[in-house]
């Protein structure tokens, strides 16, 4: 158990190596202090960091240029210099390091974790991670105590601390950050992602209320793809796509990984009783906004129109006014047809 000394010194003691400088952040957007911390718990979790509320506080400068984040764990502040590499936010790729008063943490607490008021005591638990995730991978290769070749064959060392990064696991880790998913032919992937059973017939009655939804959907969006969001595209009736795509949201990355981080994110997702369906939209559907396409990437069928049926008019006959005839006359008129 912590006593009330430990429970203030250790976390001020710890704080340099849970410490993490952000810089290139883009200017203008409007970012603050709970944003930045909001947008890299989402960036932990997505890369497997599983950690309870791993960010817990950011600090940004005054024209929001850079700043720091503080997480909870010294091992998921450690993971988080690798696995965040690459990351872009406003189209920029942010750049991270360990902070100028940095230093490795007493040997005893180098698995410290700020407990939570209530739930830990101890604050000597091991970051949580899960399985086949970037995180997890890069967590066991920082606790080998042989080189990456003998890692494969499974020599590792679960007590080991994890320490400094070496030049192999950023290799590594940038590597299983930028690892496309197998499950999935790359054939079959494309940059836009199409949501269905996510808006409601309602939404579009309100410009407000509309407005509203779609400026959630890109921020959560937006922090699932950690950062590679550009575009969201949701067409009304009468707009420029015409009728097509109608309650559908498009979401354009500037990457395929976004796309398929995002698309595992919301696919099967429960809203308003509703399963939410997510798929990638093919490219040259979309370049010809051609909205309306099936999943099978198909277009659908456009029945030929019905053409009214037009009353035939009963020609008229006509009656030409004779003479008389007798009845011998006649008789001779029609055999002489037949001869």
């Amino acid at each position: 158990m912590q006593n009330k000394k430990e429970a203030f010194v250790l976390p001020e003691v710890t704080r340099p190596a849970r410490r993490l400088y952000i810089g290139n952040l883009p200017p203008g957007m409007g970012i603050t202090e709970m944003v930045l911390t909001q947008f890299f718990t989402e960036c932990s979790r997505g890369l497997g960091i599983t950690t309870k509320s791993p960010v817990i506080s950011s600090w940004l400068n005054t024209d929001q240029t850079f700043g720091f984040v503080e997480m909870r764990s010294v091992q998921d502040t450690t993971l988080a210099l690798s696995l965040f590499q690459g990351l872009q936010l406003g189209g920029r790729q942010l750049k991270f390091g360990r902070p100028v008063d940095y230093k490795v943490p007493p040997q005893h607490l180098q698995n410290y974790v700020i407990p939570i008021p209530g739930e830990d005591t101890e604050g000597k638990n091991p970051c949580t991670v899960a399985d086949g995730t970037p995180a997890a991978m890069l967590a066991k290769l920082q606790r080998a105590h042989v080189n990456m070749d003998s890692v494969e064959d499974g020599i590792l060392s679960k007590d080991a601390p994890l320490g400094a990064v070496s030049e192999a696991a950023k290799r590594t880790a940038k590597a299983l950050v930028a690892k496309k998913t197998t499950g999935e032919q790359e054939t079959n992937m494309s940059k836009i992602l199409v949501l269905e059973n996510l808006m409601r017939k309602s939404y579009y009655f309100d410009d407000a209320e509309f407005d509203d939804v779609v400026d959630d959907i890109r921020v959560e969006c937006y922090n699932l793809s950690l950062g590679s969001l550009e575009e969201v595209v949701v067409p009304r009736p009468g707009g420029e796509t015409g009728d097509k795509g109608i309650l559908r949201v498009f979401l354009v990355f500037d990457s395929l990984d976004g796309a398929n981080r995002v698309r595992a994110k919301v696919k099967d997702r429960e809203f308003e009783n509703q399963r939410v369906d997510a798929w990638f939209f093919p490219t040259k559907h979309w370049e010809a906004r051609e909205l309306d396409a099936l999943k099978d990437g198909t277009l659908p069928k456009v029945e030929a129109p019905v053409q009214p049926v037009m009353k035939a008019e009963t020609p008229q006959l006509a009656i030409e006014s004779k003479k008389t005839i007798t009845q011998k006359e006649l008789e001779d008129e029609l055999l002489g047809m037949f001869l």
